[in-house]
């Protein structure tokens, strides 16, 4: 049985130089496409981004007490198609999911290449999670807990990871629900 839950919010967040200019209070809330970057190729572009994406569990819940989805040795996959696109991929990395320990707001951005370099920085960017509150570390505050991996050889793999522990613990209050951040593994 699958039960597919789409988030209620989601955001990337940036910090990178974009032909010179650096871009650390832009997102792209309302964009389709999310992405996690890590730019090393020249002086003038270069960066990283992350994704933050959050789910209303109501339903799911509801689901859980009316007997619908059993309540115990369930399994909870957070699933990401692959983008297609012509840009540069690159290959052998690892991406990180972790719990965000703060709440935050969705950005309302599209996309740094589409709509270029634009302040944004009322709604969750690099810098802020909020129009009023700045992370505590910039890029996102997160939970060592509760945290998945999954290792891409080619770059156009779909991202299929196990997170039942972070959603169990969000189900049963252990967690407060603030959603979770994508990243790369080995750079923060």
């Amino acid at each position: 049985m699958f039960y597919n839950i789409y988030p209620s919010k989601d955001n990337t967040i940036y910090n990178v130089r974009l032909n010179g200019n650096i871009v650390s209070s832009s997102n792209a809330g309302y964009s389709e496409i999310l992405e996690v970057l890590h730019l090393t190729s020249s002086y003038s572009n270069r960066g990283d981004s992350r994704i933050l994406m959050q789910f209303d569990f109501t339903s799911l819940s509801a689901a859980i007490a009316a007997g619908t989805i059993p309540s115990s040795s369930v399994q909870y996959n957070l699933h990401l198609k692959n983008a297609v696109h012509s840009e540069e991929v690159p290959s052998s990395f690892e991406l990180k999911v972790l719990p965000l320990s703060s709440s935050w707001d969705e950005g309302r951005g599209l996309s740094n290449y589409d709509e270029g370099i634009k302040d944004r920085s009322q709604f969750s960017t690099w810098a802020n999670r909020t129009s009023v509150a700045t992370w505590t570390i910039a890029g996102g505050d997160t939970l060592n807990t509760f945290t998945g991996t999954q290792s891409f050889d080619s770059g156009f793999e779909d991202l299929n990871i196990d997170i039942s522990s972070m959603v169990v613990a969000w189900l049963s209050g252990v967690l407060p629900n603030n959603g979770l951040m994508i990243r790369l593994n080995d750079v923060y």
